[in-house]
Order: C-alpha cells, then structure tokens, then sequence
C-alpha cells in the first residue's frame, strides 16, 4: 500500500495536492490495526482503495505488469455505493479521485459529470471563498486543505472544459480564496495576467523548509515504514501554484477569445484585443521563466519534483496554443502567431516522447488528446504559415529565429513522435488508434508533398490579400458590425489562407473524426461568424 501511495504521490500531488501525504500514511497504519469492517460505506477505505487504484494503474504502464488496480477500484466502488459524498471535504476528496479514475481507466465514470458534482459541492462548502480566521477559530494549515482541494477541482474544471469545448462552470469573479500556501496574501485576486512580484523569490516557495525523512539505523530505531510515518513534511504546493495560475489564464483566454455571444453588454470586452492578447502572452513567458527557475531549484530537494517542470511545460503551452490558434476573436492568425502555435505543438510532442522515453508518460485519455491536437497543428500550420522554414518561435520569448535544423526534418520529428505516442496511447485507448491512422494519413501526405515540392510552404499558397482587421469595439457599443460591412470573401474561397490548397475546412474536420467533437469547430467554416 505504501508503494501505491508513493506512485500515486508522484504521479499526481505535484498539480492535484488535494491528499496530505501524512494523513494517507496514518489512515493506512488506522486501517491496518483496525477489525475487518462489516458491511460497506467506509469512507476512508474508498480513499485508500481509489489512491491504490491509481497508484497500481501509474505502475502498472511503467513495469508492463499487472497490479490488480481494477480490482483495487471494484473495492473502492463497492464502498462508495452506500456513501453520500457531496456534503463533506472527504466526499469531495473521493469524488475528486474518481474524476482522475475516469482519465486513467477506459472503464471509469463520466469526468464531466462528475465535475459539475464537485464544484457545486465546492460551493456548498463555501470552498471558494476564504475566511476569517480570528472570528471563525482555524489556521492557516486547515485553510491550505480547503484551499488544495478547491483549486485542484478548479483546475480538472478548467482542464475538461478547455479540451472539450465547453463553457466555464464558474466564473474567477465567483472565486477569493488563496492558493495554497499563500493563506494572508491575497494573491489570487490579481488579474489573471499579472504575476505578482514575490512569486520571483525563491524564499516565498519556502525551498529550505522542505527536508526528506531520515532513516534511522536498524539497530538504532524503527523500520523504514516507521519512520516514514512518523516524518511530518510540509505539504509542498509549488508546482501546484503555478499550475492553478495557468489555469486561471486559460479561463481568462476562453472567456475573451472562445465567447459564444460577443456583444460588449454581456461581458466587459477589451477595446484593444490585440494588445491584451500580447499582455496575456506575456504573462504566460513571466510565468514560465519563474517556474523554471523555482521549480529546477526545488527538484534539488525532493526526487518526486522531477515531474513537476515537465508538467508546468506543457501548461504553458497548453494556453500559448489556445491564445494564439484560429479562433472566433481571431479567424486569420498572423504569421508570427502561427509560427508561435507551430513551435509549441512540436515542444509538446518533445515532451511527451521524452516522458515515453523514460516511462513518465501519463497513460490518459487527456493526453491522447493534447497529443493528436498538437500533431494536427504541427500539420496545419506547416501547410498555412507563409516561410515557417525560416521563421520558428522561441518557447517563452516573442522573438523569432532560424531553425537550427531544416524544417523537413523538424516536421519528421514531430510528425514521428506523435505516430509514436499515439500508437503507445492506443494500447489503452481506442479513440487513440483511431486518431493514429487518420494523423498518419495527413502526416504522410504532408511529408511527401513537401518532398516532391508539391508545396513549399509560402509559395504553394495563392497570393490574395489579408482581410482586413475587424474594428475595435468600445466598451459603450451594443451592436457589432454587420456581416455587409467586412470583407468575408477569403473565408469562402476554396484556396482560403485557413487551411491551404490542399485541405479545405471540411474535409480536414471530417479527419478529425471521434476528435472534431471535442472542440466547437462550426465557426470556422460559417462565414456569418465573422467576429
């Protein structure tokens, strides 16, 4: 049980810290003392069987055998059945656990709506608001619980509506609590786009107070299991930190740029989008550069951070992808923001094929996703981008420069690794194998186009003009443009600068296949969408 919990600590803790390592410890010695329980409905031994479930699952991938974690999960299952589970932290806690089952097993239940569950219980709880200590008689470790449970369930929200295409279920206006570790300072009230300039020291993350367990001699104390009980570590909430921060940007970039209704008296809308887009870019690199910089710092102390950086990477270009793709706010991309989306994709296929490399891929159905999306926009911007060739951004910087290898082989690459990783992935997940032979297919053409010099980026493009940029819209407007006064004749064309001469947006959405649902793609080939 202590090596399920350690895996499931590494695997997981570092972005969902809503379990408190010496807590679980000491449930587990609880339960091993404890008489064989009669009946069902033990709360805490669902806990422990669903961190056994997941902690045997993340093994099982690793060592290529079978740990029974479907058989841990049958138990955690028949004790929750009797439980009612919405109206306390550990309810939350278990429903929290079942949403990341249902990312890590085919057979699990329904994320999404488990997660409109948790967050209604969230605010039930009154977990997304911060208290006052003096008058209510609690302190700051019992607030960090809160705190980590709320945001970890904030955080899976964000993350499914994101890769879904669903609307927000809770709006950051809604939301004052603290992020862990933070409890006085205030901090989460900022602006989604603005980090606050404490997060730069490395004496705010508390690194030194962080210390491994010492074992004791066997002559000279307790066996290792032990000692390891009897250690008391701080919760470490770093990795956990900047994660929830970059979620908080992803929910700031659906709301401006993926609004279904965009009139400015349902929402305040900034009169200059384009410059708060770069203002949200910004924050992204800030927030990296930070990360990077505590996080390799932290990895020192604790063997289980390793997997916190990597996870933090991909956050961040996870939002650099949804802030710079076609999108309702910004149909036609520019240059530098596609190459900026070309880069990232292939950044998050270098990732996951190192993670593959050194059996830290995380087997998930969410994965299989991020993976086949970046593939698809390593392909779709190799066909649209006007001298992707001579022009790549730098992860975390708004400069370009040229590639250091050629551009053929850079697509390879990627289009390599995606094959790769999904052809791991789908020896779980069946809509993984499904993607594979459609990405292939694409990935195939494109290589061999750009071979026989059937397209050379830039000139197999049709020369026509940009459209023109849609008019600012101040915040007193009530009406938007019609659809007579812009030019939305290069939204028809068939040779249209959105997907090139090859793949028109039909026929490319239909490849997607069990994928095309995940996102609302319907604007992008509606010209009456125009803003």
């Amino acid at each position: 049980m202590h090596r399920f919990l350690d895996s499931y600590l590494e695997a997981f803790n570092h972005i969902y810290p809503f379990l408190k390592e010496d807590e679980i410890n000491d449930l587990i010695e609880q339960k091993l003392h404890q008489s064989v329980p009669q009946g069902k409905g033990d709360i805490e031994l669902a806990l422990l069987f669903l961190v056994a479930a997941l902690g045997a699952r993340n093994l099982e991938r690793g060592l290529d055998t079978d740990l029974r974690s479907d058989r841990y999960l049958a138990s955690a299952m028949a004790e929750i059945g009797p439980l009612q589970l919405y109206d306390s932290l550990k309810g939350v806690q278990i429903m929290l656990l079942l949403v990341l089952v249902s990312l890590w097993f085919p057979k699990g239940l329904n994320a999404w709506y488990l997660m409109a569950t948790i967050i209604a219980s969230c605010l039930d709880l009154g977990l997304q608001r911060k208290r006052v200590s003096k008058q209510q008689g609690f302190d700051a470790d019992e607030e960090d619980t809160r705190s980590s449970i709320f945001w970890s369930a904030y955080s899976l929200e964000r993350t499914l509506s994101t890769t879904l295409g669903r609307p927000l279920t809770l709006r950051d206006e809604a939301v004052d609590i603290e992020f862990p570790g933070e409890t006085g300072t205030n901090y989460s009230s900022y602006p989604a786009t603005v980090i606050p300039s404490p997060l730069q020291d490395l004496d705010f993350f508390s690194v030194q107070s962080f210390t491994a367990p010492q074992v004791a001699s066997p002559s000279e104390g307790p066996p290792l299991k032990k000692v390891r009980i009897a250690s008391t570590n701080k919760p470490d909430y770093a990795a956990g930190r900047f994660s929830f921060r970059f979620d908080r940007l992803t929910a700031e970039i659906k709301l401006m740029q993926y609004r279904v209704v965009q009139l400015p008296s349902r929402f305040p809308w900034p009169t200059d989008l384009g410059s708060w887009q770069q203002e949200a870019y910004e924050a992204c690199n800030g927030l990296l550069a930070t990360a990077r910089r505590i996080l390799s710092s932290r990895s020192l102390s604790h063997g289980r951070s390793r997997r916190a950086l990597p996870t933090i990477e991909l956050k961040y270009h996870q939002c650099v992808l949804l802030l710079f793709r076609p999108s309702p706010a910004f149909r036609n991309p520019t240059a530098d923001a596609l190459a900026i989306c070309h880069m990232s994709a292939l950044e998050v296929l270098k990732i996951h094929a190192e993670q593959l490399k050194f059996g830290e891929l995380a087997d998930t159905w969410l994965t299989a996703h991020l993976v086949f999306i970046s593939g698809i926009t390593v392909i779709y911007t190799a066909w649209v981008l006007p001298g992707i060739g001579n022009r790549a951004a730098i992860p975390g910087s708004s400069n370009f420069t040229t590639l250091d290898r050629s551009v053929t082989e850079a697509l390879e690459s990627g289009i390599k690794a995606c094959s790769d990783l999904l052809e791991h992935l789908g020896q779980t997940w069946s809509v993984a194998r499904d993607a594979k032979e459609k990405f292939d297919s694409l990935g195939s053409l494109t290589l061999d186009a750009m071979r026989n010099g059937t397209i050379q980026f830039a000139t197999a493009l049709k020369t026509h003009s940009r459209p023109p940029a849609a008019p600012a819209i101040q915040s007193d407007d009530t009406t938007l443009p019609s659809r007579g006064e812009l030019d939305t004749s290069w939204m028809n064309a068939g040779d249209g600068f959105v997907f090139g001469d090859l793949l028109d947006p039909p026929d490319f959405l239909d490849q997607l296949g069990d994928f095309s649902t995940s996102y609302d793609f319907a604007w992008m080939a509606d010209p009456s969408n125009a803003l």
